[in-house]
């Protein structure tokens, strides 16, 4: 097999590899952030450095001369493209260890330095470049090129090495990847055999990379997931307090004495009032009518009436119902009103509860005659609210 068409061949490979990775990382676009971003257009400079790779193959398989313009073309959009893979690696690690401590924007221009001046070098030696191989006086330019690309490479490791303590041994690892594989395949190149190793290498470390981002982000994700659910854990527990379930089981076993008819009313009342609250945590209802809401807050009101009797008045001025609410909107702010404005008052009170549709939205309000508080020493107490 013709060594240009093998070439030619495994580019082409290495872009679809690299077409399914910008494919992958484009699904997830709706959860970004600066990191993958830049990693993006990391990828689709990847895709355009195989590309070009594949089509001066193609064209030196053709029979094509190092000097014709096309080849030209090709070869300055493969360095192009090369050389800005090399300037968006050092942003993408850069900003990857800037989400675990503090970098230097100092890192940023000597990578930039050692980028353009092997760029700088590099098209020096395509002026001089005749044929297949270079000779004369671009020859020296190609190797000081080299050495350039191999300081840039020392150089990553040490920005590496220098926050190692704050990344773990595979991020060091997998990172590290777009040095070494790149390194490793160089030696392919000096060893003559023909075969082009750098863009596969670089597209196995994109690879690599790009597989290593997608399990933190579900790995985040999850821990997200568990957050809310221990959030979502500490509200409930937050709105069925220990002493409200207390009560109300100490007013049910009275009841179960002296009026059991009651007594199993209060308890047809209580099971509802749990299950809107269990519902809210499992998250089976997001979003609910206000009339479902409000029949939630009726539960509730129900099983404080029991206990405080005539104490507690409650008023409904509903003039508007076809509108929804979050889960557990009302009711935490009707509990409040009975802890706060009923309970700390002897002759007890008046609860009202209003909704009304406004022009641009639905208003929902509830009020209480209690002795109320200050905003600001409450705010100071120490305590939730």
């Amino acid at each position: 097999m013709n060594q240009y068409y093998f070439n030619a061949s495994l580019l082409l490979f290495s872009s679809a590899v690299t077409v399914c990775i910008l494919a992958g990382n484009l699904m997830e676009r709706g959860r970004q952030d600066a990191c993958t971003d830049i990693f993006h257009r990391l990828v689709i400079l990847n895709l355009i450095y195989n590309l070009m790779g594949s089509l001066g193959e193609f064209y030196m398989y053709s029979g094509g001369a190092r000097d014709h313009n096309f080849y030209r073309f090709t070869d300055v959009l493969l360095s192009l493209a090369y050389y800005g893979l090399l300037h968006m690696f050092t942003k993408f690690l850069l900003t990857y260890i800037s989400g675990h401590t503090q970098v230097s924007k100092w890192w940023l221009i000597i990578a930039r330095i050692f980028v353009l001046s092997a760029m700088f070098l590099w098209f020096i030696y395509l002026s001089f470049a005749d044929g297949p191989q270079s000779s004369g006086s671009g020859e020296r330019f190609y190797h000081v090129s080299n050495i350039a690309l191999y300081a840039y490479a020392v150089f990553i490791m040490i920005i590496l090495l220098a926050h190692r303590m704050e990344l773990t041994r595979v991020e060091l690892l997998i990172l590290m990847t777009f040095v070494i594989l790149p390194t490793i395949s160089s030696f392919f190149r000096l060893a003559n055999t023909g075969i082009v190793t750098l863009q596969p290498a670089i597209t196995i470390s994109v690879l690599l990379i790009s597989n290593f981002l997608h399990m933190n982000q579900a790995k985040r994700l999850q821990e997200q997931e568990k957050e809310l659910a221990e959030k979502q854990r500490q509200i409930m527990m937050s709105q069925i307090r220990p002493h409200f379930l207390f009560n109300v089981l100490n007013t049910i076993h009275i009841l179960c004495e002296t009026e059991p008819l009651k007594a199993q009313e209060a308890i047809n009342y209580f099971s509802r009032y749990l299950r809107a609250n269990l519902d809210y945590l499992t998250g089976k209802e997001k979003m609910i009518p206000i009339r479902t809401e409000l029949e939630h807050v009726d539960y509730y009101l129900k099983l404080e009436k029991m206990r405080y009797g005539d104490d507690l008045q409650i008023v409904r001025d509903i003039k508007s119902d076809n509108f929804w609410v979050p889960s557990l909107t009302v009711q935490p702010i009707v509990e409040n009103a009975v802890k706060h404005g009923i309970h700390s008052r002897p002759e007890g009170g008046t609860i009202t509860i209003s909704t009304r549709e406004r022009e641009d939205y639905y208003e929902i309000r509830v009020s209480d005659d209690g002795k109320g508080f200050d905003p600001v020493a409450s705010a100071n107490d120490g305590k939730q609210h």
